[in-house]
């Protein structure tokens, strides 16, 4: 059974964001307001509590307000985090609100959302960033089957959910225990160098400096220099799944912040500390907002970041970092830290044994999260097919019609 379709103007009314102006008196009172963060912890749940508030004031001067029962979408960096509000909420720019209408079931409008995901980020535009407009989300189009569908397909796809929901936390949990026995392997054999070598503070072994601070969006480009940036970093791993680029006149201007292969590139702001060493694929990127470490002859860059992403470094770097909401490193106090240093063979010995001592509980990290993936695939397939009714929801099995149209076809 196909249902019909309609456009997200006709059963719900889209409501924009805004943020209050900075004065104090605009800020943590007692109305939540979210932001795609926010959003991006709640993801097809439900969500009352937000990391900040706002006063009425803030509300009259800078954003709007959804009733419970509402949806909120997050329409940039990234599109497509969905919640339904558990109470009266704000929210900023990056997400838009959605009332629904009297015959529109809010769980129902949250999971044909999430549904749409791929069509909503087709839909985006923007340069830097991706963003869904309002116009565009208006004119989504979604199935609309009556309201009495609608329910019987919420309260099917809350049941199948949370059993998947509860696989995935599971999963999720053995996770974070490999990732605490792969820190403790480390944690083991730093403890042992740093028992029988001395230490030195870093910037005695390494130049330490900073990759570009002010403004680097001026310089972002479709095509260009790849720049690396917090989110790329991870402990002895870097991700590009959200790389930017920077334009040639940007990259000229911060010949400085140029990355070389060996160099390490240490987060500076939120997950403080984070360390990677940069591989010849990214020989000649540049750094955003990144602390950068090129090691001198005493130490290898290998070396300096599995010592700086164990528990005997990342202690000193709590100590070190400031900020009361996100953690923030400098240059200063990077350059100041104190390292265990020993001859460059022994240091080759001791990547050969972290490596080695580390590649089992890698291979079940990996495999658990791929399984996680399967996972979160097969919660999304689900989802669609509710939602576009190739799914009783009576029986949780896929329809005859649909059934005979495929072998049909």
């Amino acid at each position: 059974m196909k249902y019909p379709v309609s456009p997200i103007r006709r059963i719900a009314q889209v409501v924009n964001g805004g943020t209050p102006t900075p004065e104090p008196e605009n800020w943590d009172g007692d109305v939540p307001w979210a932001t795609p963060v926010d959003l991006g912890g709640a993801h097809g749940r439900d969500l009352g509590e937000t990391a900040r508030t706002i006063s009425e004031r803030g509300l009259a001067t800078g954003s709007a307000l959804v009733p419970p029962g509402s949806v909120v979408l997050s329409t940039r960096a990234p599109v497509g985090y969905v919640a339904q509000t558990t109470s009266a909420m704000a929210f900023n720019q990056g997400c838009r609100g959605l009332v629904p209408t009297s015959s529109t079931h809010p769980r129902f409008l949250a999971y044909a959302l999430i549904s749409a995901v791929s069509e909503m980020n087709s839909l985006a535009t923007g340069t830097t960033f991706q963003e869904l407009s309002s116009s565009s989300l208006a004119s989504l189009r979604v199935p609309s089957p009556d309201l009495a569908d609608q329910r019987l397909i919420a309260n099917f796809l809350d049941r199948e959910t949370a059993h998947i929901d509860a696989m995935i936390d599971a999963q999720q949990r053995l996770l974070n225990r490999l990732a605490e026995r792969r820190t403790a392997i480390l944690d083991g054999l730093v403890q042992r160098v740093v028992g029988t070598h001395s230490t030195i503070r870093l910037k005695f072994a390494a130049q330490v400096t900073v990759g570009i601070v002010v403004t680097p969006s001026l310089w972002y480009a479709d095509e260009g220099v790849p720049a690396l940036r917090g989110v790329n970093v991870r402990p002895e791993q870097i991700d590009l799944a959200e790389l930017v680029r920077l334009n040639e006149e940007g990259d000229h201007l911060h010949a400085k912040s140029r990355l070389r292969t060996g160099d390490v590139v240490v987060v500076r702001t939120g997950q403080a500390g984070s360390a990677a060493v940069i591989t010849p694929e990214l020989d000649g990127a540049n750094a955003i907002d990144l602390l950068i470490i090129r090691p001198g002859q005493q130490v290898t860059g290998g070396y300096l970041a599995a010592v700086i992403n164990s528990n005997f470094v990342r202690g000193q770097i709590a100590s070190a970092s400031v900020g009361a909401i996100q953690s923030h490193f400098n240059v200063e106090a990077l350059a100041s830290l104190q390292l265990p240093v020993m001859p460059p063979q022994e240091q080759l010995a001791f990547l050969n044994e972290w490596r080695a001592s580390r590649g089992r509980v890698d291979g079940m990290i990996t495999r658990t999260d791929e399984s996680i993936g399967l996972m979160r695939e097969r919660r999304a397939a689900l989802i669609t097919a509710a939602v576009t009714g190739r799914l009783d929801p009576r029986t949780g099995v896929e329809r005859l019609d649909e059934v005979l149209e495929r072998a049909a076809s």
